[in-house]
């Protein structure tokens, strides 16, 4: 691990198990640490962003998120932090950090199609960007994994029972899928 047993990374991944084992108090401390382990890295930002969402202050979040995205740091759990924070400050469509969220998840997708955090916010952004229960449409794009079990689940259906966004499944793999057709 980069920085050694007690370096930011470790540091960080030891907050997120506190976290779900309800360790709260904890978590925030190992949270506080990470930056002062690894000061300006992406670890660090990545911590001060989930800190700040398991805060609620969503604004701050997306502030500490963009900071480190605007100084280069393109993690894809940093841009899937921002994307979801952006989404939990209850912004729409029309606000101007709307587009930066679709792509800044749209990117962590791209960089890490595993992380299902990243591909769960982008299908929840398309669902609210494109107010989907009265559109229809195709799948625009996939992406591979063989991470995800092949149970399907989906965040929005249209009458037809058409998959909207979430994940499917296919003979030979697991998809994200989403309706993007004729909106643009």
């Amino acid at each position: 691990f980069p920085g050694g047993p007690d370096g930011g990374v470790v540091g960080f991944e030891r907050a997120l198990l506190l976290a779900q084992m309800d360790y709260v108090e904890e978590a925030m401390k190992e949270l506080d640490r990470v930056p002062r382990l690894a000061p300006g890295s992406d670890v660090a930002y990545i911590a001060a962003a989930q800190k700040k969402i398991f805060e609620s202050d969503v604004d701050e979040a997306v502030r500490v998120a963009r900071e480190g995205i605007n100084k280069g740091k393109r993690h894809f759990m940093l841009l899937a932090l921002f994307g979801e924070a952006v989404l939990l400050s209850g912004a729409d469509p029309r606000s101007p950090e709307f587009p930066e969220a679709r792509a800044a998840l749209e990117q962590a997708v791209a960089l890490s199609a595993s992380y299902i955090s990243a591909r769960i916010s982008l299908g929840k952004l398309y669902l609210v960007h494109y107010d989907l229960a009265t559109k229809t449409g195709t799948v625009l794009k996939t992406y591979p994994t063989t991470q995800i079990s092949s149970t399907i689940t989906t965040l929005a259906y249209n009458d037809n029972l058409k998959l909207l966004a979430g994940i499917a499944t296919d003979t030979q793999k697991n998809v994200m899928m989403y309706n993007v057709a004729d909106l643009e």
